[in-house]
């Protein structure tokens, strides 16, 4: 079984401590593991066993539409976040600054953590960061708001044949972390895929 593979996501903000790239399967016959009906049910041959986090019906907390939801809490930042199939760290550019990373097979959804040198300040840094990924990535900036202590970035990039586009958020915390949400996917795919969970995540971010 042949897997189509490709990166989704030079990540380009704050959060975006360096680029954040995901590896995954975009064949209807990928070789993975999917969360169907509260199980882990295995589509092709994959390598890695059968993921230990519990699955579907475990979700904390649901919305009106009934889409479930897991919390994501450290000392000085909290959000929820969709309760997807976690992205194996194996294939994140930098484990160690992502905080998790999860995905449907159509959205990808990502939280980073960068500390702020002590010699600059969040809105220096941030813009600083994006300018550097944007000239490196030739990415194309659709929208872009840094202020003192958030952030926001939507922009879109190619790689090879492919068309990504990503919403960015940052936010600086009163422990000089910078933590970052993104959501990233095929352009083609954004707007259905991605769009419509982005207000219920970032409404839920609480910064300490």
């Amino acid at each position: 079984m042949k897997n189509k593979i490709f990166i989704v996501g030079v990540v380009l903000v704050l959060i975006f401590v360096a680029v954040v790239a995901i590896r995954f399967f975009l064949s209807g016959d990928e070789d993975t593991w999917i969360c169907q009906n509260g199980r882990w049910v295995k589509h092709g041959s994959p390598r890695e066993p059968m993921p230990k986090t519990s699955c579907g019906e475990q979700g904390e907390e649901t919305n009106k539409g009934g889409a479930r939801y897991e919390v994501y809490k450290a000392d000085d930042f909290e959000v929820k976040y969709p309760y997807w199939q976690n992205i194996d760290k194996k294939n994140l550019l930098d484990p160690e600054k992502t905080k998790l990373a999860v995905t449907d097979g159509g959205c990808n959804f990502i939280i980073t953590a960068i500390l702020i040198p002590t010699n600059t300040n969040f809105k220096d840094y941030t813009q600083k960061i994006a300018q550097e990924q944007i000239a490196k990535t030739k990415s194309k900036v659709i929208a872009q708001d840094i202020k003192d202590n958030t952030a926001y970035m939507e922009g879109e990039l190619t790689m090879g044949n492919t068309a990504l586009y990503s919403v960015s958020y940052g936010y600086m915390t009163s422990k000089r972390q910078s933590y970052g949400v993104a959501f990233i996917s095929e352009k083609s795919l954004f707007e259905s895929a991605c769009r419509p969970i982005i207000n219920e995540v970032v409404e839920s971010v609480k910064i300490k």
